[in-house]
This record gives C-alpha cells, sequence and structure tokens, in this order.
C-alpha cells in the first residue's frame, strides 16, 4: 500500500548478498512499516557489495564515501514517493553497517535512528564538525563469536565515538556469528519495532 503514511525502515546489505535477500531478515517485525532495501552498487559472485579492496584499502573508503550521498538520495526518493511518518530507521549489516553508521554522523538530520549490525565505522570519513548532540540515537550491535569482524573492532568503534560525545549503545549477542541468525534477530527486531514505533508518534 503505498499511499498509506507508515515509518521507512531503510536496510543495506552486507558484501555478498543483495537487497532482496537481506529484505527478508525483517519479515517478522510487528509495526507496520515501509521498508527500503537498497541494492549496493557493485556486482560481486551471486551479489554485491557496496566496495571491494581492488583499489586497496584507500580506494575502498573513496566507494564508501561515493556512496553516502547516493543512499541519501534514495531516501528522498522514497519518502517523495511515499508518505512517510518521522524520520528513516537505518539498519546495516558489515559493509551496510559501515554505512549505517556514517548516514547517522554526517546527516543526523536526515535519520532517526540508527542500527549497525556487525560493523564498525570509518574515522577518517567521519564529519571534522560533528555536532554529538545532534546525532540520533545509534543501537549498534555484534556478534560474539563473529568470524569476520572480530567483537574488539566493534567494541573500538563504539569506545572511539563514545569518546567524541557521541551517545552509543552496544549489544554483544553471544553465540552469533558474522550472520544476522536466530540469536542476532531476536535481540535486533524487537529493538527496530520500537524504533519504528517512536517515528510514529
Amino acid at each position: 500500500d503505498g499511499e498509506t503514511a507508515l515509518p521507512l525502515l531503510v536496510a543495506l546489505h552486507g558484501r555478498g548478498s543483495d537487497q532482496e535477500r537481506f529484505a527478508t531478515f525483517f519479515a517478522d517485525l510487528h509495526t507496520p512499516a515501509r521498508l527500503l532495501s537498497i541494492g549496493a552498487p557493485v556486482p560481486e559472485h551471486d551479489g554485491r557489495a557496496w566496495f571491494t579492496f581492488g583499489r586497496g584499502w584507500g580506494g575502498a573508503v573513496d566507494d564508501l564515501d561515493a556512496c553516502v550521498p547516493r543512499i541519501l538520495e534514495t531516501i528522498e526518493a522514497a519518502r517523495r514517493a511515499h508518505p512517510t511518518v518521522g524520520r528513516p530507521v537505518v539498519v546495516g549489516f558489515s559493509q551496510g553497517a559501515m554505512l549505517a553508521y556514517l548516514l547517522a554522523l554526517r546527516q543526523p538530520s536526515a535519520i532517526g535512528a540508527a542500527f549497525p549490525v556487525s560493523g564498525i565505522s570509518v574515522d577518517s570519513l567521519e564529519p571534522p564538525d560533528l555536532d554529538p548532540s545532534a546525532v540520533p540515537p545509534i543501537h549498534a550491535f555484534h556478534g560474539m563469536r563473529d568470524e569476520i569482524i572480530a567483537i574488539a573492532d566493534g567494541r573500538d568503534t563504539v569506545a572511539h565515538l563514545r569518546s567524541i560525545g557521541v551517545g552509543v549503545d552496544l549489544t554483544e549477542v553471544p553465540g552469533a556469528t558474522h550472520w544476522i541468525g536466530s540469536e542476532m534477530s531476536g535481540v535486533l527486531l524487537p529493538e527496530l519495532d520500537d524504533a519504528l514505533a517512536a517515528q510514529s508518534r
């Protein structure tokens, strides 16, 4: 139903997945919402990526940086096309989590809440004139058995952001690997429900 005013959930998948597969993780949400699952620009094997390492870490950071305005344009197009209540709630996994952090830090007025899952923030892309009081709620989730992005790296990101005054919650999920499996979904989806409901009020 494209005419009902609903909160907007923006979903940013991880490397190797795509927008259709990632959308299935949110089928069990209870809060009525419109889902905007965005596909990354780089085809890779049977999925897509927001960046690769073909040009080294510097090239990956440049590619990540270039994605931010494109994602914001896509969000705005969705908001123009369909009535939306509140500000978008962003959830991202792995590479998508990096973007969820960046969207909240660089365009805080455009985001209602951010949920980075199994990811980190890239310090060099954070705005130098950041106003921590303007940043929307950020609630990070990380599996304690993550074999791709270590839980220590997730903790370091949260510690760094807290050190510059940004309020960040971190939920460490026992048993969860680098995947949104049942352990992760069990704690993540209720928080997304609450955030979407808050945008409806």
